[in-house]
């Protein structure tokens, strides 16, 4: 059995989506999601709706393969790929310097035999007060209500200041990147390359056995 601590990463796919398709996944989440609905209804409740410019929208996705099946503690579960999506839209309102976004993301396996694995989804709402996007706010919905939280992009943002493999470029691209939440997320992502999109993941995956082994632990 694999040791799923260091397992053997056989393939990574990076992929950063154009417009037309970013705004397809944002929309098709926002159906399947009830938390995400709830996100964008409350929003839109405080006079904030979703913008669809060209630099409103982006969509990145990681996709990485096993060379071996990496298996659970018991050895019942094993998965063989993990999918990565994350999608953020800009939103825009009253008359205010906060800065408003909603943001996705999604993980998906794959088991050896081809079938969907363990999978998990996390819907969020990105605030800076004041245009200050050093001192974000994050906003989720727990039983029905929206509530602020440090989760997600805390843990980011760690990883990307501390991996041994990410600090120099994305450390400085947090501190240098500005402009609209899409903007900013999106010019971190090009400084920093294929970090970007793994600790993005690693901050979604939360340290599961199914995940992990891609994207490491972020806590």
């Amino acid at each position: 059995m694999p040791n799923p601590r260091k397992p053997i990463i056989q393939t990574h796919k990076h992929e950063f989506f154009d417009l037309s398709n970013a705004q397809k996944m944002i929309a098709k989440r926002t159906r399947l999601r009830p938390d995400l609905r709830a996100l964008f209804a409350d929003a839109a409740a405080q006079g904030f709706k979703p913008l669809v410019g060209p630099k409103d929208v982006m969509a990145v996705k990681e996709t990485y393969r096993a060379a071996q099946p990496i298996k659970d503690p018991s050895g019942r579960v094993a998965v063989q790929s993990l999918e990565v999506e994350f999608v953020a839209q800009n939103l825009g309102g009253p008359r205010t310097r906060d800065k408003w976004a909603i943001a996705t993301i999604s993980l998906k396996t794959q088991k050896p035999d081809g079938s969907a694995g363990p999978e998990e989804a996390y819907d969020m709402r990105l605030v800076a007060p004041a245009g200050n996007l050093q001192r974000p706010k994050e906003f989720i919905v727990t039983r029905g209500k929206v509530v602020q939280t440090r989760s997600f992009w805390s843990r980011m943002k760690k990883c990307l200041r501390k991996k041994r493999w990410c600090a120099e470029a994305c450390g400085a691209a947090l501190l240098s990147c500005s402009g609209t939440w899409v903007v900013y997320l999106a010019c971190v992502a090009a400084q920093c390359g294929g970090c970007w999109g793994k600790c993005a993941a690693c901050a979604g995956c939360r340290c599961r056995f199914w995940c992990k082994w891609a994207v490491g632990c972020c806590r």
